[in-house]
């Protein structure tokens, strides 16, 4: 009789896939894919820690930051910046099998809206409100003539943020926009003596 040693190897890895079929975020927004692979045993493993990530907005081939960047190290591995408007191919590599996903960046989203410091404000006197949206790339815009205002208390508020009361007393401003909103308190005082 002859004896034979059979050697049985590892598993290999038969696909890759990502946790997110459609990848796609606002501009200055992250957002974490994991990679699970589907091994020849049938067995499925993550491993997104042994990744390798290449972002290619050209098409050519080679890494590039014009539209995404893939974070490398411990505590951001896989971690996607939307970093312009577009898109981009992302090829993930793991022991030599790849999959190749698109990320779509649309444009940045309103993050949050603020208003001016609380004010006081004599009766009777306009007094002028903004708004301001701060979006997921961190840039600004006035919104003052977009926002819903409404005001609790003495006074009214025109749609271009005017605030006004005859009376005195406290009054708080909601301006609402996008699905935020933003609160500030105006002390109404006794009206300001014109002249004598």
């Amino acid at each position: 009789t002859q004896n034979k040693t059979i050697v049985v190897l590892p598993p290999t890895i038969k696909s890759l896939e990502t946790n997110i079929s459609e990848i796609s975020l606002a501009k200055g927004t992250t957002k974490s894919i994991s990679i699970t692979a589907t091994l020849s045993d049938g067995s499925v493993k993550d491993v997104t820690g042994n990744a390798v990530f290449i972002s290619d907005s050209n098409g050519d081939g080679l890494y590039d930051e014009n539209i995404i960047s893939v974070g490398n190290t411990d505590s951001n591995w896989g971690e996607i910046k939307a970093k312009s408007q577009g898109s981009s191919d992302l090829k993930i590599t793991v022991n030599g099998t790849s999959i190749t996903k698109k990320v779509t960046v649309t444009e940045a989203v309103l993050k949050s809206i603020s208003l001016g410091e609380p004010k006081s404000t004599p009766a009777g006197l306009p007094l002028g409100i903004t708004a301001i949206g701060t979006y997921s790339d961190n840039s600004t815009q006035d919104l003052t003539n977009l926002i819903s205002w409404s005001v609790s208390g003495v006074g009214f508020i025109s749609n271009t943020g005017s605030f006004l009361s005859s009376g005195t007393g406290s009054s708080t401003i909601t301006a609402s926009f996008g699905g935020f909103s933003s609160s500030k308190s105006i002390n109404v005082l006794p009206p300001e003596i014109k002249s004598l």
